[in-house]
């Protein structure tokens, strides 16, 4: 009994946020679907080219450009120019120019805003709210841990009481509700509960993404040495010494060197890592002699971004090919299904909501009139009786949402 009071409280008082982490998380999933490590198979126009067209075309601009590679099944070559930091702190907006992979011709320029992966992931780690953020991000977490080892704690319990549910031309929506939340349940709780527990251990764990890693890739104090007279580095150049060292990468960033001590930074994506979304593989590349100056891979990291790494993949369900990734999007969809089914039966026993009856053989026949092979007008009567009993219960999850929304105003 007092499972089920911890699942109630838990899932009434977070079980919205932590809707809001399961959702995103499932965006997430399906964003580093194209991700992939595998280069582009088309032939790609050459980079050192590009870089001239762009140096005519954007004669002002101070910097050196960057560029992101196109993968998988994608053409596109980004090319990123980002202004430097001025005296009042703020950073301009980069300007963007996509280039066809192919043919190496411009298809469009516009200012760089936040793209869908990166909106989702701010969602996901921060609740757009920044540190605040991910503390409410850590707190949602823990209470969906809570929501999930209750509610599997309270389906084995009345596993072993021997409850089942069944429908009947007598049941009511708040049984209809009921079955599907223990059905869902049943089917996805074991999974959700491995994905918040590893979710949960990332919160705490340094991640991949933190600050750490983020000041390594971006080390200015990697420089080249200035030797007049040298014929500076191309950029194809800089590539091939950096394939060199990682032969089996897949090169994904290329960033220009800045003034004449810069370095090339090629970031790469290395097996067996199936998505290039967080690059954690770099190397620097003296632009004058083609020496390299540094690199960075996991296998010298430490050992906490290691496991951070390895949780990370499991968290995802990188780690388990694309059928894993699959299933790991359709668990993260769960949670809503749960939450609303949840509410609504919660609501009906508070007698907050009128219970009343649901004419499930409606529907089923509705759903398997083909096989049947129902015609004429009776085919037609139950087709309406079961949309009008759809239609009933979308409107009671209407009204309980008006009811909740209600209550939090008062």
């Amino acid at each position: 009994m007092i499972f089920s009071k911890v699942h109630s409280i838990a899932a009434l008082s977070a079980g919205l946020l932590f809707c809001i982490l399961s959702l995103s998380g499932s965006g997430i999933v399906i964003s580093l679907a194209g991700h992939t490590n595998q280069p582009s198979p088309l032939k790609r126009a050459s980079l050192d080219q590009i870089n001239r067209e762009l140096q005519e075309r954007y004669p002002n601009l101070y910097g050196p450009w960057a560029f992101e590679l196109p993968t998988g099944s994608s053409r596109v070559i980004r090319c990123i120019h980002s202004q430097p930091t001025d005296r009042s702190g703020i950073t301009p907006p980069s300007l963007v120019v996509t280039i066809d992979g192919n043919t190496g011709q411009l298809q469009e320029t516009a200012i760089a805003t936040q793209t869908f992966e990166e909106v989702v992931h701010d969602i996901h780690i921060t609740m757009l709210a920044g540190n605040p953020g991910k503390v409410l991000a850590s707190i949602s977490g823990l209470a969906g841990l809570i929501i999930t080892m209750t509610g599997l704690q309270s389906l084995l319990r009345s596993s072993r009481r021997n409850r089942k549910l069944t429908l009947t031309s007598a049941s009511t929506r708040s049984a209809f509700a009921e079955l599907i939340h223990r059905s869902i349940g049943i089917a996805c709780l074991p999974l959700l509960l491995f994905i918040t527990l590893t979710g949960v251990m990332l919160s705490v764990l340094p991640r991949s993404d933190g600050n750490e890693e983020s000041h390594q890739l971006s080390r200015n104090d990697i420089r080249s040495t200035a030797i007049p007279g040298e014929r500076p580095l191309q950029i194809e150049e800089a590539i091939l010494i950096a394939r060199g060292l990682f032969p089996s990468a897949t090169v994904t960033h290329i960033a220009l060197p800045s003034g004449e001590t810069g370095t090339f930074k090629i970031e790469l994506c290395r097996p067996p890592a199936r998505n290039c979304q967080h690059t954690k593989t770099a190397v620097w590349i003296d632009q004058n002699s083609g020496q390299i100056r540094d690199a960075m891979s996991p296998t010298n990291s430490a050992r906490a971004q290691q496991l951070t790494d390895k949780l990370l993949a499991l968290h995802s369900g990188e780690a388990f090919s694309s059928l894993g990734e699959a299933v790991w999007f359709l668990v993260g969809l769960s949670p809503f299904v749960l939450f609303v089914t949840g509410c609504y039966s919660y609501c009906i026993r508070k007698n907050w909501l009128n219970d009343k009856p649901f004419d499930f053989n409606a529907v089923a026949v509705m759903t398997y009139s083909k096989s049947f092979r129902l015609v004429g007008d009776r085919s037609r009567i139950i087709h309406r009786k079961a949309l009008r009993e759809i239609s009933n219960v979308i409107s009671a999850l209407k009204q309980h949402l008006k009811v909740l929304i209600q209550r939090l105003h008062h």
